[in-house]
């Protein structure tokens, strides 16, 4: 048997992630390889609603094409889990620093602080709906951004992130346990066929 170079190229790819593969014999001697992307971090693998890549092919052509098919779509994964790290921090790195400031100026005069109270209680609701796995809830409790332009952006962007979470896919693929993940891939993903 000659040596491949598979986990090389594989390596080359550079994903920060976890790379879960799975292979199926098909019929007629074809192959399924299933490829999915996870981030690192068990906990932001639940967040993540990236479906996994298929291939369907003889083991010749997957040895001829397996990488020039999925070398784009896995590098886009990559990416996008990359900025799911980023953005998650940044909530994180906003509600510290709007926590720090509320502790030095302490409570606003007059109307403000109620305004400011409403928003902070709808943020709260928010994410404690988002904790229990309510996104839809979690989506309608969020402030309106009109109604606070000066966090018009950050609302935006969690209504962003809770309609991902609650319509990950046109397809059907509502699947949101990790560990049935690759069980479930020949009803929540799409099929290449080489």
């Amino acid at each position: 048997m000659e040596p491949t170079n598979f986990f090389t190229q594989l390596a080359q790819l550079d994903i920060n992630g976890q790379i879960v593969l799975t292979i199926a014999k098909g019929t007629e001697n074809n192959l399924i390889v299933s490829t999915l992307i996870r981030p690192l971090s068990p906990a932001d693998a639940n967040k993540s609603p990236i479906i996994p890549y298929n291939l369907t092919a003889t083991a010749e052509e997957l040895n001829n094409c397996y990488f020039d098919r999925v070398t784009t779509p896995l590098t886009k994964a990559g990416e996008i889990i990359d900025n799911m790290d980023e953005y998650m921090k940044s909530l994180e790195n906003l509600t510290t620093k709007s926590h720090r400031e509320k502790a030095k100026t302490g409570k606003p005069q007059g109307g403000t602080d109620k305004r400011v109270q409403k928003y902070e209680e709808a943020m709260k609701k928010a994410d404690d709906l988002e904790k229990q796995g309510k996104y839809s809830d979690a989506w309608s409790a969020l402030p309106k951004a009109s109604e606070y332009p000066e966090h018009a952006d950050l609302i935006k962007n969690r209504q962003s992130y809770f309609e991902q979470q609650i319509w990950p896919d046109l397809f059907g693929n509502n699947n949101t346990d990790s560990t049935s993940e690759a069980d479930n891939e020949d009803d929540n993903s799409e099929t290449e066929n080489v």
